[in-house]
């Protein structure tokens, strides 16, 4: 019998220790998400490509900026930019002078007062309860 009890304890001693000599398998892979990196591109690629095409047409047309191809060009932006406003929202000509403004000839409605607990009790009084057969 005591040699049953050394050959129990001496197993659950060799697998107390079993589990504390392995290590946990670690697991170094990652997931990348590919939708993420497909859509998003960089933003500074699309305006330098812009701002190049806007160099080179303004060398071909002969103006030495890109400034001066937009002053060349006013009428024909203004005109575009008079055509894509729709009639519900136009585009302002003039900015607003000042919000001050605005709100001094349209000032807020003043806030309702909380009804107080002695208004609300005799209305309830003087409503008429409805009747139980």
């Amino acid at each position: 019998m005591a040699s049953s009890t050394r050959s129990s304890a001496f197993q659950s001693l060799l697998r107390g220790r079993s589990s504390l000599a392995r290590t946990p398998q670690r697991r170094w892979a990652q997931v990348h998400d590919v939708r993420f990196l497909a859509t998003h591109h960089d933003p500074n690629h699309i305006l330098d490509r812009y701002k190049s095409k806007l160099d080179r047409k303004a060398k071909e047309e002969g103006h030495g900026s890109v400034e001066s191809l937009k002053e060349a060009y006013k009428d024909k932006i203004q005109g575009f930019r008079r055509n894509a406003a729709t009639p519900l929202t136009p585009e302002p000509t003039t900015p607003p002078s000042s919000p001050k403004s605005f709100s001094a000839a349209n000032p807020p409605p003043p806030p309702t007062p909380p009804p107080s607990p002695k208004a609300a009790a005799a209305a309830a009084k003087s409503s008429p309860s409805p009747r139980r057969r």
